[in-house]
């Protein structure tokens, strides 16, 4: 086809184009023509796009470059509408570049689970989804670092048994330290510390304690002040980095360091704000009068109370200002059915957070008869990576008590013991959490995608308040 000077600019420029071989760089062209209905223009898109498809298949049968050749179908099928033997072929190649992206995804998220499976100590297990994977250069990478490590392991467990049998217990339990760091659930790691302890107290002269129940760390520090278990409802602890956790029944609210003020809180509220109460029926929340003798502003639901309100779930709570969008914003809530165990959290852009012993915490639990920790709703504090079905903390005769389900469990009290053999909660302490999964179930759970945290530490510190 002739093109003359007369004809459209996008016309020659194309034909241009096509005398050097640049056939997409044709189709931009014609299709940013002005008028793309000018004859002309219609002819070269023809034969253009007739182009692309016969160079769409070259790459497609010649060299299996799918990404190359799905391009230039697209680029065609703007140019002209494509025939039943280009959209033949132009299914086959989205349909085979949709299962390499699904063999892609399949193979990262494989890898991403011997990942998680090392970092957890699954070591065998992670080697087994490998072992699923075609060998590349990141397998055998992964694959290296997991044998590097499971080496490591084994040279301290050979430790372990070397030291013990030089009646080194204290070598041996540091051995034991640095294998527990990399597989926290292996088995064999119980019957070792049992044989630590047996060989530390048979030295010191003392009586045998047992750890599995090793009770004496030796390693460890001495405590910072006396431990005690949590016997008095007037005693608040932190629960990890999760919440401030109050067990009386009136919570003077306020600023800091301010007698009868239990939850101090950063921000522009009176040094004694208001009362949190809790009945028979639930919780009211009343304000307080300032120096002045004017009620502090407590906003329920966007309503100025000014005498004890009752509290439900869901309830939004404003402390302070002169409207209902105050910066200390709580949400109120009441989570499992059948407790009166409330938690305030710290609703959208609240600026005043909790600020105590050191810590700034968005979250408060008033507890009333026990506090439910899951990985899913309902509960009173929800953590997705929980290694067990829940934790559960309970008012008993003797204190509060802790249980788990799904899962072991033990509290550690730093530098006395790894492993208190009653369930009440001593501070300070740490839970330590681990799955009650063997490695064939966490195969099963890799293999369906799901992979849960096998060991989690909740530090518990006292705080004093009020």
């Amino acid at each position: 086809m002739a093109i003359f000077a007369w004809d459209p600019p996008e016309c020659i420029e194309a034909r241009d184009c096509l005398a050097r071989g640049l056939l997409a760089e044709a189709a931009r062209v014609l299709l940013a023509a002005k008028d793309r209905d000018h004859r002309k223009v219609r002819e070269l898109l023809k034969e253009v796009g007739t182009k692309l498809i016969e160079q769409a298949k070259k790459f497609y049968e010649s060299c299996y470059q799918l990404e190359v050749a799905d391009q230039l179908l697209d680029l065609a099928s703007q140019c002209i509408q494509l025939d039943g033997e280009a959209l033949v072929l132009q299914h086959q190649i989205k349909q085979q570049l949709y299962r390499r992206q699904q063999e892609k995804a399949w193979r990262e998220d494989r890898l991403r689970q011997a990942r998680q499976l090392k970092q957890n100590g699954n070591l065998n297990t992670a080697l087994d989804i490998l072992n699923e994977l075609k060998e590349d250069p990141e397998v055998s990478r992964v694959r290296a670092e997991i044998q590097g490590t499971l080496q490591t392991y084994r040279r301290h467990l050979e430790g372990i048994e070397q030291s013990l049998a030089g009646n080194q217990p204290h070598a041996a339990h540091r051995h034991w330290q640095e294998a527990k760091k990399i597989c926290p659930t292996a088995p064999e790691l119980a019957e070792w510390a049992e044989k630590i302890a047996q060989q530390m107290a048979a030295a010191s002269g003392g009586p045998v304690q047992q750890v599995g129940s090793v009770v004496l760390d030796v390693a460890g520090p001495a405590p910072a002040g006396p431990c005690r278990p949590l016997s008095s409802r007037n005693q608040s602890f932190l629960l990890g980095e999760m919440a401030l956790v109050l067990s009386r029944g009136q919570i003077g609210i306020g600023s800091l360091r301010v007698p009868d003020v239990h939850l101090p809180l950063l921000g522009r509220v009176h040094q004694r704000h208001a009362f949190l109460l809790r009945d028979a029926q639930g919780w009211q929340i009343m304000p307080l009068a300032d120096k002045q003798g004017t009620v502090c502003p407590v906003w329920v639901n966007g309503v100025l109370i000014l005498a004890p309100q009752r509290i439900r779930h869901g309830d939004k709570i404003v402390l302070g200002g002169r409207s209902p969008g105050g910066s200390s914003c709580w949400q109120f809530s009441v989570p499992v059915p059948g407790s009166l165990t409330a938690v305030l959290e710290s609703g959208p852009g609240n600026t005043s957070p909790i600020c105590i012993a050191g810590h700034r915490m968005s979250k408060a639990v008033l507890l009333d008869d026990m506090l439910l920790v899951s990985s899913r709703t309902p509960a009173h504090l929800v953590l997705p990576d929980l290694p067990c079905q829940h934790l559960l903390f309970r008012w008993q005769s003797e204190g509060l008590c802790w249980q788990v389900e799904g899962g072991r469990c033990r509290l550690e009290i730093p530098g006395q013991t790894i492993d208190q053999p009653d369930s009440r909660l001593y501070l300070p302490g740490r839970l330590v959490i681990e799955t009650a999964f063997d490695e064939a179930e966490l195969l099963g759970r890799a293999a369906a995608g799901a992979i849960p945290a096998t060991r989690m530490t909740l530090e518990l510190k006292e705080v004093f308040v009020g």
